[in-house]
């Protein structure tokens, strides 16, 4: 018993299908079990992003007379291979850094490191030791407000060894709307 396609009629055969799925061999778009799994990630990668644009969508405020605009597919740019800096531009760069104090301090560590490791381990362990003491008789509050004191101290004392900032060179210079004079405000309707 085949089909029947005539309009306004109801199929007699409760398991009326198309005439494709009668056919004992799966969909085209199924035919192995990778296609069939890549096909329903697509599918379902597809829906997501069509539920995050309408959750999106939803989080905006409702405006009066605004058009509902489809989701826009992400613009995927393509990848380029990281390409190293010219010799005369690194060398420019490298003519135009000016180490700082700091430099010098984490040079002298590395220094430090790389001449007496084992010195330096000492001296990180014995640091450790003193601060889980100082835990164990005064607190963590005691210790944090020793901290505060320190760092304190440290900004005060970069404070006074920074230069002051300079003055507005703009403050000496007069003020531009004074030369308009009595005129000109009359003018200007002040």
């Amino acid at each position: 018993m085949g089909p029947s396609r005539v309009r306004g009629e109801t199929p007699s055969n409760q398991f009326f299908l198309d005439a494709e799925e009668f056919a004992a061999h799966p969909p085209a778009d199924a035919a192995t079990t990778e296609i069939a799994v890549r096909n329903a990630v697509t599918t379902i990668n597809q829906i997501m992003h069509e539920e995050r644009a309408t959750r999106r969508r939803d989080g905006l405020p409702a405006l009066e007379d605004q058009l509902v605009l489809e989701p826009v597919a992400p613009h995927r740019s393509p990848r380029r291979k990281p390409t190293l800096p010219k010799p005369g531009h690194l060398i420019a760069r490298l003519r135009g850094w000016r180490p700082g104090p700091a430099h010098a301090g984490w040079a002298l560590l590395f220094l430090a490191v790389l001449i007496w490791p084992r010195a330096v381990l000492i001296a990180m362990l014995a640091v450790f030791v003193l601060c889980l003491f100082g835990v164990a008789l005064f607190g963590q509050q005691r210790l944090q407000t020793i901290g505060n004191d320190l760092t304190a101290r440290a900004r005060a004392i970069r404070a006074k060894l920074l230069p002051e900032a300079e003055d507005d060179p703009f403050d000496a210079m007069p003020d531009p709307f004074d030369r308009i004079g009595d005129a000109g405000r009359d003018r200007l309707g002040s």
